[in-house]
């Protein structure tokens, strides 16, 4: 498993390489995502002076954002979730009744932030099927998924995977902060 999670994290980097060529000459920008496990037993780091943010590093990857700072279009790699299902996934709102949001927020981590509505259904641009061994994967550096509308990247919180048991979908499973890059600290 250690060295499938080693190999998996350095195929992301390359792939996050290939992106920023890609990202260059169609005069877009690359923001990366980090998706990380949200489950009861996930665990988290503290930065000092900041608030604790999750740490369970479960995928990667990027948003192509245009001049006008709207979301153009994204892919990512992701591991963990439940085994041969199609997964909800969902661009979540980053403001709620004036309170930031986050995947941290999402869970009632600390009380600084929130959870965000279901901004864009993301499962509508392309269906994210994972693995018998809960692998998937959506887009790639050199053919993302391609938004029919832009979404403002300010107006984004995060992306937040669901798991596949509840009505309509169960609660949050993995999520990838946007509104905080993968270092915690605001865009």
């Amino acid at each position: 498993m250690q060295r499938l999670y080693k190999g998996t994290l350095a195929t992301l980097a390359v792939l996050g390489m290939a992106s920023s060529a890609i990202a260059q000459e169609e005069g877009t920008r690359m923001e990366p995502i980090v998706f990380t496990s949200t489950t009861e037993d996930a665990t988290t780091r503290t930065i000092p002076g900041y608030e604790p943010r999750f740490d369970q590093v479960m995928g990667s990857g990027s948003l192509m954002v245009n001049s006008d700072d709207e979301v153009t279009g994204y892919y990512f790699t992701v591991m963990g979730l439940e085994a041969s299902q199609t997964v909800p996934y969902h661009f979540h709102g980053a403001m709620n009744g004036g309170m930031p949001t986050s995947c941290e927020g999402d869970k009632a981590l600390f009380k600084g932030e929130g959870a965000g509505g279901v901004l864009t259904d993301l499962g509508a641009a392309a269906a994210l099927e994972s693995s018998e061994s809960g692998f998937a994967r959506v887009g790639s550096p050199d053919a993302p998924v391609m938004l029919d509308t832009p979404v403002p990247l300010a107006d984004i919180g995060y992306i937040n995977l669901h798991s596949t048991q509840g009505d309509p979908v169960g609660p949050g499973l993995v999520c990838a902060n946007v509104r905080l890059n993968p270092g915690g600290f605001e865009r």
